[in-house]
């Protein structure tokens, strides 16, 4: 059964839901990652899929020395690729009693537990949605029910040329320029690429080992040339993304090892989809005046062209 304001007017309170409802979209906003990641809205409400139409280069596009009303018709070959999508939701439950000794401290207890439901959101947009969600580095629980950006991101190997061991001076601008210009210049021409990375990359990247006789560092050069003085086609996105959590499902960078994705933000490219928006799915209340509040959204993380969306392979180091 569901509450309302006049079955038990002691348990559910209107401005409670919309502060609940006001601090979950928040969360998203403010600790979400995956925010940088184009949106898309997909309907009907709690699709199951996002059939996202693939427009090829048109042809029949031709020059003529006087008009004319003859020639090829012209044509946009026209495919499509299939995305599942997936809830993520949370049972968020309180009674009378909860309201009696919290009072105005009760949204404050479950702010947490909103917290905690939109991290786990965020990750599956990266990593896929989990049946147990997600630890607390990272690593996705239970059983995976859709992909997500990192599944089918397309891998970078041998990033100082030979593997990636970043082991010598010159390696770390190597690698780092060296993920940039993979993606293809038609993709980068009109769009600043975004960059994600783990904490441990930053640390080693300004290491002394890689570090110039000025003080400068190779990482300080490539946000100079790439960032600072980027030209398009050439420009990274100043924005960058740190995150261990969003690669610890990946298994391999909780201790020394490393990651770098780089992805043009573009829809045709890659987006995050939702059938439904981050709220409450329903509430019902119990015998002893307790609520129970389904809060859900129901998404998936979509690559459309893995050309522009770039994963690194594990990189070691020194």
């Amino acid at each position: 059964m569901t509450i309302t304001t006049t079955t038990n007017p002691a348990m559910f309170d209107q401005k409670f839901y919309q502060a609940m409802s006001m601090r979950a979209n928040t969360h998203y906003r403010e600790i979400g990652r995956s925010i940088a990641i184009p949106a898309a809205v997909i309907e009907p409400l709690d699709a199951d899929e996002y059939k996202k139409p693939i427009f090829a280069q048109s042809t029949g596009v031709y020059g003529e020395q006087d008009y004319g009303v003859d020639g090829d018709i012209m044509v946009t070959p026209k495919s499509h690729k299939l995305h599942y999508l997936a809830a993520v939701r949370s049972n968020i439950y309180w009674d009378v009693n909860d309201q009696k000794r919290e009072a105005s401290f009760l949204l404050q207890k479950k702010d947490d537990q909103l917290k905690e439901w939109a991290r786990v959101a965020d990750l599956s947009v990266w990593n896929g949605v989990y049946s147990k969600g997600f630890s607390s580095v990272g690593a996705g629980q239970g059983v995976k029910m859709n992909d997500g950006i990192l599944t089918n991101a397309t891998a970078v190997t041998n990033l100082d040329g030979v593997n990636s061991a970043l082991l010598a001076q010159g390696d770390v601008y190597k690698a780092l320029t060296k993920i940039v210009e993979t993606i293809p210049f038609r993709y980068r021409q009109n769009f600043p690429i975004k960059l994600a990375m783990t904490s441990n990359f930053i640390s080693n990247a300004n290491r002394a080992l890689f570090t110039f006789s000025d003080g400068s560092t190779e990482w300080e050069k490539f946000y100079d040339k790439f960032i600072t003085k980027g030209i398009n086609g050439f420009k990274v996105d100043p924005d960058i993304i740190v995150s261990d959590e969003i690669f610890g499902n990946l298994g391999d960078t909780l201790a020394t090892d490393s990651r770098v994705l780089a992805f043009i933000p573009d829809n045709r490219v890659c987006e995050r989809a939702y059938s439904r928006g981050f709220g409450m799915l329903g509430s019902k209340y119990n015998e002893i005046q307790g609520v129970t509040e389904a809060w859900a959204t129901k998404l998936g993380g979509c690559v459309h062209d893995a050309n522009g969306v770039l994963l690194t392979e594990k990189i070691t180091w020194a």
